[in-house]
């Protein structure tokens, strides 16, 4: 069985491993935090334009420019509040785009159930924890926590385009 799923595994430990550097690396980077969201769009796209050159064609306009918008948007948010506030505050609080998919998901005209308005008020409730415990930093960490939350915004509106995109277009080809 463990045979069987090994190549998932390994792509799985490779994805935890890549991710879990991201923040600390761009954190120390030099450039302008557009650079860098533009760097890594660009070697992104790059690993994954061959498999998925196929379907372009396929995906309308629309989808491609609203969706890059939103994510070059998120990114530049994001990086930038690396810059301000503690890598921990930052990774926090963009991780909270879950609550604003749900928000935006009801601002469509989507009821979401019981259980996702929990989760959001305890989202709410720990980006407050995270903010107040930025007080004592000052102006920069809490501009950089506002950041991270236009990031989180913006990645929000990636995954609803991504989601409306999605029923069109196949996965890799809207990934590249």
């Amino acid at each position: 069985m463990a045979g069987k799923h090994a190549p998932f595994l390994f792509l799985l430990g490779v994805g935890v491993l890549a991710l879990s550097w991201a923040a600390p690396l761009i954190r120390f980077t030099q450039g302008p935090a557009v650079t860098v969201a533009a760097w890594r769009l660009f070697l992104a796209g790059a690993l994954l334009s061959l498999p998925g050159a196929r379907a372009w064609r396929a995906m309308p306009l629309r989808f491609s420019l609203a969706a890059g918008a939103f994510l070059a948007a998120h990114f530049a948010f994001w990086i930038e509040s690396l810059r301000l506030t503690s890598v921990a505050s930052s990774v926090a609080l963009v991780c909270t785009n879950p609550l604003f998919v749900g928000l935006f998901s009801w601002a469509l005209g989507e009821r979401p159930g019981r259980i996702l308005w929990v989760g959001i008020l305890l989202s709410v409730l720990g980006s407050f924890l995270i903010a107040w415990g930025d007080f004592a930093l000052g102006g920069p960490a809490l501009w950089g926590d506002l950041l991270a939350l236009l990031g989180a915004m913006a990645a929000s509106a990636y995954l609803l385009v991504g989601r409306r995109a999605r029923g069109q277009v196949p996965l890799l080809s809207y990934a590249s």
